[in-house]
């Protein structure tokens, strides 16, 4: 991954609401709406940083020492406890013998991704490792893991070329063994994959880039192909909005895409589709849909991209990359402003490389998280946090991670992980 000013990677926390970053000067954590810094560690706490994870918006972060002048090996996972008090805030350290290329948490589970092994654990109650995957050579570390509280399902790259396997980690036992299920997504290698919010969807990119595929992920089948470009690339990210309507993508040719998928005739069409059967040889390339609506971010930037939360439907587009990238130093992005629909009016972009556009809408509902594992010793957080409320860094509930020998914490409440849907979740054609 290219670097700028030190940056080494990029990640939206999981309901895309902030994103943190990993750098040669620490962590910085930032809110996306409005777009503003809530937290950072710097080099003397952390050193460089590879890969940093961040559990919804709490305490927990998960960190792999990478980049330039490392305090931590990049084959371990630390978890950092930002409420703890005093100075030593790393709680617990996973150990692996080969370097960590990506990890992903969710309220119950934590995943780290080897080159060609993946590892399951329960988390953050006394971690145990759960499950061990091999994989196919997973140089990238895709993976994904889905943050619904109803359905907890792992996709990666499956055993054969350009397959995707998935895993219900609520029905599998540990030290059990099942057929693994397995989706034939592309002829060549999967460069990208990612889950809807509810599980109900995953969609994937051969490592050509220039097709994403949607399948639904209980019949396994294909739903949507969509074109991203002719020309091969190599995507960053693949996102879906809240509610599953939409799906966006992010590659090096310096373009992010928008694509409908619950009205798919919001997609465009090649005009030879007008024409009717074209042949054997044109005909998937006139069957396919093309996006809606496109952005430009800066050419060969790693960026990563989200969708905003205002309103009870996507109205905003984020694209999140590494400042002063091939543009030449210092050279401030004004990104085109997409169109969703008529009444969007674009905002000011930032120095933060931050894309969108949006229209009037009113702050999401909150009500009391009704999750078990609330402790009625803390007053209930709302799922929702109004735009100007500071990330609870620090001064949010402890939790019982902690070195052997160390008196017990109370029980782990972490704010936000039930955020209200947006809309009722949206069932995919042929779905059971």
């Amino acid at each position: 991954m290219a670097q700028a000013r030190g940056v080494n990677s990029l990640r939206f926390n999981q309901d895309q609401s902030c994103f943190c970053v990993a750098m040669d000067s620490g962590v910085r954590i930032f809110n996306v709406e409005p777009l503003m810094e809530k937290g950072h560690l710097d080099a003397e706490q952390v050193g460089s940083v590879g890969l940093v994870e961040m559990l919804h918006r709490s305490n927990l972060l998960a960190i792999v020492g990478g980049g330039s002048h490392p305090k931590f090996p990049d084959a371990s996972v630390l978890i950092w406890d930002d409420a703890r008090e005093g100075k030593d805030k790393l709680v617990l350290e996973f150990s692996f013998p080969k370097p960590v290329l990506a990890v992903r948490m969710r309220h119950d589970r934590l995943v780290v991704a080897l080159q060609s092994r993946l590892y399951v654990f329960s988390f953050p109650h006394r971690p145990t490792k759960l499950f061990e995957f091999d994989t196919r050579d997973n140089p990238k570390g895709i993976v994904d893991l889905c943050p619904s509280l109803e359905r907890a399902l792992l996709v990666f790259p499956g055993h054969k070329c350009g397959s995707l396997q998935l895993v219900d980690l609520g029905s599998a036992k540990p030290g059990t063994s099942s057929a693994p299920v397995t989706i034939n997504a592309h002829q060549s290698e999967v460069g990208c994959a990612a889950l809807s919010p509810p599980g109900t969807l995953v969609a994937s990119a051969s490592r050509r880039g220039t097709l994403i595929r949607l399948f639904c992920t209980q019949s396994r089948a294909r739903l949507l192909e969509l074109r991203r470009g002719t020309d091969p690339a190599t995507l960053y990210c693949l996102a879906f909005s809240p509610d599953c309507s939409f799906l966006c993508a992010a590659s090096d040719k310096g373009t992010g895409h928008v694509f409908a998928l619950r009205d798919t005739r919001l997609n465009r069409r090649s005009a030879l589709a007008r024409v009717g059967k074209v042949g054997p040889v044109l005909g998937p390339y006139v069957e396919s849909q093309w996006s809606l609506a496109s952005f430009t971010i800066p050419a060969e930037a790693p960026g990563v991209c989200a969708f905003g939360r205002g309103g009870r439907s996507p109205s905003s587009v984020i694209g999140e990359c590494p400042q002063n990238t091939p543009g030449g130093p210092n050279t401030p992005w004004e990104p085109p402003v997409p169109s969703l629909g008529p009444q969007n009016t674009p905002r000011e972009p930032t120095t933060h490389h931050r894309h969108t556009q949006s229209a009037p809408s009113t702050p999401d509902p909150c009500e009391p998280p009704n999750s078990p594992s609330w402790d009625p010793k803390f007053p209930p957080k709302v799922p929702c946090d109004p735009p100007n409320t500071p990330l609870p860094f620090p001064g949010s509930p402890r939790h019982p991670l902690k070195p052997a020998g160390s008196p017990p914490r109370d029980p782990l409440t972490l704010p936000n992980l039930h955020p209200a849907p947006l809309e009722p979740p949206w069932s995919p054609p042929g779905a059971p």
